[in-house]
Order: structure tokens, then sequence, then C-alpha cells
């Protein structure tokens, strides 16, 4: 007998003689006792840099058409085919090998449940949902969920999943991070992921999977794929997040810009008014370093000036001429308040907003540990065509104050406007913009692929 048999003997003795079948799991998990909360769910999402979506299920080839439009999608075999616009190529899954699902821009899947509390989407390996491999490879992940798939706790999940299926568990977009904790996106997954939240309705007539065959109306209308895209319609989906203080400046922000509006060569009004804050919106800076505020003031009875703000915990080298000023935050100590078109964080910032629809922040408060959502005084949108692949902005190049202020990249060119519901558009993909006494969306900037 070797060292081997004589351990190995040893342990059978210990363990016994050997049950007749495998161990019962007991499964009798503790529910969460409460209705689910699919806009708490959102909030999660939001918190983990997902991009949600709100529509009913016969906008979703809308929606999917804004984030995919133009571009190359692998689609699992049992995808409904409503939620594919013609402008996408959608690649059906079928045992696609590696090189060529790396190659393809995104996959559209639906989900097999989703956790309000923890903000996760399960995927079961259903024919709508396909095979794990297909959302792992792909930069963009559109994941489509109705609002009765969503549970309030992990235990109410597991109820509804059988743990013989391959189980792929979804919260947010692939990150990880190094020794130095810096955040990287896309090592183990989708960098971008965007979860659509059907409203409840009533269950559409079905329709074919993505790889079922279907016969043409003899009246059909011709594939438009390679044509022009139309403008979409204005959207309005809060997708970002950016987390507010309660908390004093001194000097204040009005007062920051009382003192430095009026020097501006495109102010119009009183420059001895008092000024006043009429509505404003938040971009998200994906590192977490500087603020982004866009707020909209009026001097007296003057038109309405926009100013885009960032802040930053110290000064941005080479961005002398674009300082607003500095102010001293209660809970962060002192801040450097820049004109954001000197600031190429907000251009960034700005270009995905136009271009790619990402939106604007959702606000939220830090309260004793606690995050509290601030309703927004504004909702933003884009109209008009946007291009089949955003480019990185790359380095800012120029920027040519005025009205509109032009900020030109290597890739991009944008143009705030400084004065809205006035003046000429410069063209391309817009920024609009409504809030409470302007329910017409305006304007506000244009961004175009150069």
């Amino acid at each position: 007998m070797n060292a081997r048999d004589l351990v190995l003997g040893r342990l059978r003795a210990a363990l016994g003689p050997e049950p007749a079948g495998p161990a019962e799991v007991p499964r009798e998990y503790r529910p969460a006792g409460r209705p689910a909360d699919v806009d708490l769910l959102a909030h999660r999402l939001v918190d983990y840099r997902a991009t949600v979506h709100r529509c009913a299920d016969g906008e979703v080839a809308r929606v999917v058409d804004d984030i995919l439009g133009g571009r190359r999608v692998v689609v699992p075999p049992g995808l409904p085919r409503r939620w594919l616009p013609a402008t996408v190529e959608a690649v059906t899954d079928d045992r696609l090998g590696t090189e060529l699902l790396a190659a393809l821009d995104g996959v559209v899947t639906a989900a097999a449940v989703a956790v309000a509390e923890t903000g996760t989407i399960v995927l079961d390996g259903a024919p709508d949902q396909g095979r794990r491999i297909i959302t792992l490879l792909p930069d963009v992940h559109v994941c489509v969920l109705r609002a009765d798939q969503v549970v309030a706790g992990l235990p109410d999940a597991v109820d509804r999943l059988d743990p013989r299926r391959p189980l792929t568990w979804i919260s947010g977009p692939s990150a990880t991070s190094d020794i130095e904790l810096d955040r990287v996106e896309g090592v183990h997954g989708p960098r971008n992921l965007h979860v659509v939240i059907l409203s409840p309705a009533a269950d559409p007539a079905p329709e074919p999977a993505a790889g079922a065959a279907v016969e043409p109306a003899t009246d059909a209308a011709p594939d438009r794929r390679d044509a022009p895209r139309p403008p979409p319609p204005p959207t309005a989906t809060i997708l970002r997040m950016a987390l507010l203080h309660r908390a004093t400046l001194r000097p204040s922000k009005l007062e920051l810009l009382a003192a430095w509006l009026p020097g501006r060569d495109w102010f119009r009004g009183d420059a001895g008014a008092d000024l006043e804050r009429v509505a404003g919106y938040r971009f998200d800076d994906p590192a977490g370093a500087v603020g982004i505020e866009t707020m909209l003031v009026r001097a007296g009875n003057g038109p309405v000036h926009q100013v885009p703000l960032t802040y930053r915990g110290a000064p941005l080298d080479g961005a002398e001429r674009w300082l607003v000023g500095t102010t001293e935050h209660s809970v962060l100590g002192p801040r450097w308040v820049y004109d954001a078109a000197g600031d190429p964080v907000y251009a960034a910032a700005l270009a995905d907003a136009v271009l790619a629809g990402t939106g604007q922040a959702e606000e939220y408060f830090e309260v004793d540990g606690r995050r509290e959502p601030r309703d927004p005084s504004m909702v933003i949108g884009t109209s008009g065509a946007r291009p089949a692949a955003v480019p990185a902005v790359g380095t800012v190049r120029d920027v040519v104050a005025g009205d509109p202020t032009v900020i030109v990249t290597d890739t991009v060119e944008l143009a705030v406007l400084r004065r809205l519901g006035g003046g000429t558009a410069p063209g391309g993909t817009a920024l609009t913009g409504s809030w409470s006494g302007q329910p017409t969306p305006l304007p506000l900037a244009y961004a175009s692929v150069r």
C-alpha cells in the first residue's frame, strides 16, 4: 500500500458509508417581503454607471436604434424581431467564433430576472438571452427587461431561477481596478451596459424570433439600412449620476457669476440687476474628479444665458483665461470654478451627451451615508441624426469665445449657445432642453464629427 492509498483509506473510514444520492440542499430562503421597486432598480443601475432607458415595448426598436443604429450586433436566436430596427445589422448567434464576436459592435438580449435591491440583471441562457460568451465580448450590451421580471431581493430572484441553468449575474458594466485603485472598464465584459425597462402593458402580438424566416409582404418597404437615417425624435432619458453635498459655498455660484458674466462679450442685460438661476443640468465625469454643471441664468428682464461650469479641487494648467473664480466649499474645501468651454473634461462629456445620447446626470444628495434623489430642474434631449460611431474626443485644439462658443477637438466640433431662444443654428446634432416656463425644447448646443 502506497501513501496515496493510505490517505484515501483513512478519509473513507472517517467519512463513513457513501450516501445513496446527493444531499438535499434547503432552499427556503427568506423572501424580501415587499413588492419590487422598479425605480430602485433604475437608481442602482445608474449608480453602477449603467445606462437606463424606460419605454413601452413598441419603442424598443427606437431605443436600440439610438444606441446601436448603423452598427453590427449579435443577437440570440430567440430574441423578438420587433426589438431590432432596420438600421442595425443583426447577426444571429449560431455558435459564432470568438474572433467574430469580438469584432461586432454590440449585443441585444432579454433577461430572466432583475433584483431591485442590488441592481443586478440575471441571464439564464434562455433562447432570448443566448450563450454567456455573446454578452462578454462585444463592447455594448443592450438588455431588455420587463417590469414584471423585477423582484425585490436576492431570495426572490433565486426562487424564480433554475440553479441547473448557466446563470450570469450582471451588476453594471464590466469594471475592475488595479493596485492604485484606478477604475478600468471593459476588461471582463462590455464597457457599456444599457438596460431597457419596459413599461407594464398588454402583451404584444407574438412575432418571429431573430433567427426565424419571415415572408415579406407584397408591398413591403425597401431595405433602407444604407439610406440616410432620419432625425430621431427628441429623447429625455436620464442616464448618469451626479453626487451632491448639502453644503455652503462662499462666495456662492451666483455671486461668482454676477461678477464675471457682465464682462463677457456675449452678455446682454442689466449688469447691475440681480442674477437669477432659471434652471440647470449636470453631466458626469467618469473619473469622478470634476464637477460639471450648466446653469441657465437671467439678469433682470434680459435673455436666458447658458453658462457651463466645471468645479475642480486644484487649478487646471493653462486655463487661467477660463477661470470664473474660486470658492470655499464647506465639505470639499477650496474649489476652482471654470467656464467649462475651456475644460477638456466638459468637451468630452458634452460630445457624449450629444453624439452618443448619454444624457444628463441623475442628481443625488449625500445625507448621513444615504443618497437622496433630487428632481431635475430641466430635461435635456437630442435632436438630429447621430453618427454611426462616436469617436474619442481627443485633445482640445481651439476654443473660440462668442455666441456660440466653438470648441474644436481632434475629432469633433462643439458649439455652445450662450443666449437661448435666438440666433443661427450652427448645424449638426443638437442638444435641447426644456424647463418650467419653457415647455418647448430649445437648442442648447450642437456637435458634429470633423
